[in-house]
């Protein structure tokens, strides 16, 4: 990852974070008293045990295994690290970041550790944020464009209306972990916080990038967060042995800056990135590149405008229409309706879209 950001000129050089700090941020006592999920404690003190000051990347570490002491290690590391960014964020010190979590956290959920994950690090983030920082963050956006759902992200917002939770991602049965659907929205006060596009196999960048200017922008704008945070996982790019998706770096780096802009017209530019999944190697190198070039570089003065307003040339499918057509029409039946606002994209489509089912998510 270093090797890859370093080979990307920039007009300015990224400020790296000592990594001792990370697990002097996860500490037991600080997290387990204001850290929860909804209204149930998320994080226990027996789960939390840090030596503090220790310097975990100096350490060889096998970041693969699936258990023994060293996961429980390389997990606090990687919550803490995207602690350290909420911290320089909220005190002043910077405005965007980008945190290298391995393990990812999307999967986990109150009492389970799945999919690679063993925590939440944007779950742990955004309630650190609120309750760290509760003068300047009360409302927390989560975007997750990973091509596998965030399940565990899902689930401990599930009934939250003050953290929205937006995901796009491909949804089939059969396909991990076999949830997400459009219709899958929140519930109680949480009831239309939780937004899925549901996307078919294939989806390359003009689904994204659709999915992000008529889903994710119009939410964005009408909750207006304090706080945006993004789980950045790279597995939809073309190639990735885990995502049947047919995305290419380089809209991963468009969509920073349009979000870049996001964030500016919001919440001051606050913005947090957290890695989630991504399996090829080279691509997940060439993304993480792409998205810290956008995060480093100025917008220009002629990229200052609204945020996706200009269309890249980048055709959708029609399938992919009809994905995000389905989530407004799941939020139309809302009393709270976040996504209101333009449809003439998908006018043409409302008749065939009528016709389409969306395959129903597995109850396992």
């Amino acid at each position: 990852m270093t090797q890859c950001l370093n080979s990307h000129s920039s007009s300015r050089r990224p400020l790296w974070l000592p990594p001792g700090g990370c697990l002097e941020r996860f500490d037991a006592d600080s997290l387990t008293t204001k850290q929860s999920a909804g209204r149930d404690t998320y994080l226990t003190a027996g789960s939390l045990e840090a030596q503090q000051g220790r310097s975990f990347a100096r350490r060889r570490v096998n970041l693969e295994a699936t258990d023994g002491s060293e996961c429980g290690e390389a997990a606090r590391f990687a919550a803490g690290a995207l602690l350290a960014l909420v911290d320089e964020c909220l005190m002043g010190g910077i405005r965007q970041g980008l945190a290298f979590c391995r393990p990812p956290g999307h999967h986990a959920g109150r009492c389970s550790s799945t999919g690679f994950c063993l925590l939440n690090n944007v779950a742990v983030a955004a309630q650190y944020a609120r309750a760290r920082y509760p003068d300047v963050v009360k409302r927390v956006l989560i975007f997750d464009w990973d091509v596998h759902h965030g399940q565990g992200t899902q689930e401990i917002f599930w009934s939250d209306p003050e953290v929205l939770v937006v995901s796009i991602h491909q949804f089939e049965k059969g396909f991990y972990p076999n949830s997400g659907a459009a219709t899958e929205t929140g519930v109680g006060a949480g009831k239309g916080y939780t937004i899925n596009v549901a996307m078919p196999p294939g989806y390359g960048d003009g689904c994204l990038w659709l999915a992000c200017a008529k889903v994710l922008l119009p939410a964005a704008q009408r909750f207006r967060p304090d706080l945006m945070l993004v789980s950045a996982g790279f597995d939809a790019v073309e190639g990735d042995p885990l995502g049947d998706a047919m995305c290419t770096p380089a809209v991963f780096g468009k969509i920073t800056t349009e979000l870049k802009k996001l964030a500016n017209h919001l919440c001051q530019g606050r913005m947090l990135f957290g890695l989630e999944g991504g399996y090829a190697a080279a691509g997940l190198a060439s993304c993480i590149g792409q998205v810290a070039q956008a995060l480093l570089e100025p917008l220009q003065p002629q990229a200052k405008g609204d945020p996706f307003a200009i269309e890249p040339d980048l055709a959708p499918k029609q399938a992919s229409l009809l994905s995000v057509y389905a989530t407004r029409l799941a939020h139309q039946m809302l009393p709270l309706h976040l996504l209101e606002g333009s449809r003439s994209v998908l006018v043409p489509f409302r008749k065939a879209a009528c016709t389409v089912k969306q395959p129903e998510a597995s109850s396992t």
